[in-house]
Order: structure tokens, then C-alpha cells, then sequence
């Protein structure tokens, strides 16, 4: 089958049409019989071929429609084998999957500024952007100050940059760097994934989470809630909680 349509549908179509144009010449020709002679004979005739030129014209209707049925049948099974290959060549051996809010924490990013000057870089471009030292805050805290949304955010945002930049310092690091076939993030981080992607630089990603940041904290301040972290014994017997992301009123 080439070009969508399979090679005995195209016989198939030339004989529906050879059958329909022979049904029609005959009703034609009787018809012009039929006006010019009243004869019970003649009536007779007409009658009988008007009949068979109408039976042609059943079995035309029922050969198209069989041949319709093949032709979608083939298509059908033509579109599942495309699908399949394309399933098996799209598949994807490496990921990188970045955090979102909720992952920080009072000494982060502390000892890969410490280690990595591509990265304390990042959080001195971070201080000029959202106006505040930014990495200050992820080192000393308070911890109500970074768990803020609008702290929060920019932390992490920045601290992932920084930690992919602590990683191509090393060949090991860069080799992972570039195996990447595929990268996601968790709400926060599909923000870190785009930029890590090349979707936007470092800097318009930050003014991003930096604008997401406070308008989400916006909301919250409008609606007093927060979010809390549970870990149970391994007993079961006890439990602590702990409250990340307090905005407002924590209960």
C-alpha cells in the first residue's frame, strides 16, 4: 500500500464506477423507451429494467461500502504502527527532577558558595535582582524569614542554579550535566527545569519566581494558613511535626 490507499481498493473503486455508470445508461435509455411507446409490452420492459437498473444501483452502494470498511481498517492499522515506533524512539534515559518550596532549610547553600565561586556568584547577581542578601538569609536565617514564600522561593530557585554550577566544575559533574535527556520539576522547580532547559537565563527565571513568589505570599497573607511536615517513629508509637511555609496564622 502506497499513498494511503491499498492496491485492490483502487480495482475495487474502478469497477463500483464501471457498475455505476452502466446502471445509469440503462436507466436512461429505457426511460427514453418508455416516452415514446404505450405499449403493455413495452410497459413491461421498462418495468423489469428500471428493476435491474435499480438492483445495480444496490450493489454498487453495498461494494463502496465494503471497500470503504477495508480502506479505514487498513488506515487504522497503519496509524497503530506509527504510534508504536514513535513510543520506542522518544524514550528517555536520564532526568533531572528539581525541588520545589518546601525543601529549604536554615544553612543551605552554605558550603557550596563556600566551595564553588561559580556559585556564590549566582547569589551575588540574586542580591542585585531581588534587592536583598539573599544568601544571607539562606545561611543564617531566621527560619521564618526563609520559610516566607516570597524568600523561599528565590532560595531554592537559585540554590538549584548554584548546585548545577558546583557540578559542571568537575568533568564527572559535566558528563551527568550532558546525559540529560529529559528534566521536571515540583511547582517551584518546573521553573529551575525551564531555565536549566535553556527555556530562559538565569536572570529572567529569577525575576519570574521572584514576581510568583510575592504574589503567592500576597494570597496567603489574605488567607492565614500553612503547611506542616510530619515523620513518624519507625515504632509508629510517636510522631513530630514541623511547619514550613507558615504564612499568617499557623495553627
Amino acid at each position: 500500500m502506497r499513498g494511503g490507499i491499498p492496491r485492490g481498493g483502487a480495482f475495487c473503486c474502478c469497477g463500483i464506477l464501471s457498475l455505476f455508470l452502466f446502471s445509469e445508461l440503462v436507466s436512461l435509455s429505457f426511460f427514453s423507451l418508455r416516452l415514446k411507446s404505450s405499449s403493455y409490452f413495452h410497459s413491461v420492459v421498462v418495468v423489469v429494467v428500471d428493476n435491474v437498473a435499480n438492483v445495480l444501483r444496490l450493489i454498487n452502494v453495498m461494494l463502496f461500502s465494503l471497500s470503504y470498511r477495508r480502506f479505514s481498517s487498513s488506515q487504522r492499522r497503519r496509524q497503530q504502527r506509527v504510534k508504536v515506533s514513535v513510543s520506542i524512539e522518544s524514550s528517555a534515559k536520564k532526568a533531572f527532577f528539581f525541588p520545589g518550596q518546601g525543601a529549604q532549610n536554615v544553612g543551605m547553600a552554605k558550603e557550596l558558595c563556600e566551595t564553588s565561586p561559580e556559585a556564590k556568584k549566582m547569589f551575588d547577581t540574586a542580591k542585585d535582582i531581588l534587592g536583598y542578601d539573599l544568601l544571607d538569609v539562606c545561611v543564617n536565617g531566621p527560619a521564618e524569614r526563609l520559610n516566607s514564600t516570597e524568600v523561599s522561593q528565590p532560595a531554592i530557585y537559585v540554590s538549584s542554579m548554584a548546585a548545577l554550577e558546583k557540578m559542571k566544575s568537575t568533568a564527572e559533574g559535566q558528563a551527568d550535566i550532558d546525559a540529560v535527556d529529559v528534566c521536571a520539576g515540583l511547582s517551584l522547580g518546573e521553573y529551575t527545569a525551564l531555565a536549566f532547559a535553556g527555556a530562559f537565563s538565569f536572570e529572567d527565571g529569577l525575576k519570574l519566581v521572584k514576581l510568583r513568589g510575592e504574589a503567592m505570599q500576597a494570597a496567603a497573607d489574605a488567607q492565614p494558613s500553612s503547611c506542616v511536615k510530619w515523620r513518624a517513629s519507625k515504632a509508629g508509637k510517636t510522631c513530630e511535626w514541623q511547619t514550613i511555609c507558615a504564612t499568617g496564622t499557623t495553627r
